[in-house]
């Protein structure tokens, strides 16, 4: 088991169907949307 990493546009063509790219389509049972943002906690009185 591992993790692939894919840095392109991609779009769900079935629940386990995923269009890579252009051309590829990959399978997969489980899968990850990692968007790259970051944790940020706001400023908010008595959050802390």
């Amino acid at each position: 088991m591992g993790a692939a990493i894919y840095a392109c546009a991609a779009s769900f063509q079935s629940p386990n169907k995923i269009k890579i790219g252009l051309n590829d389509v990959i399978y997969a049972e489980k899968v990850v949307i990692s968007t790259g943002s970051s944790p940020v906690i706001p400023n908010i009185n008595g959050l802390d």
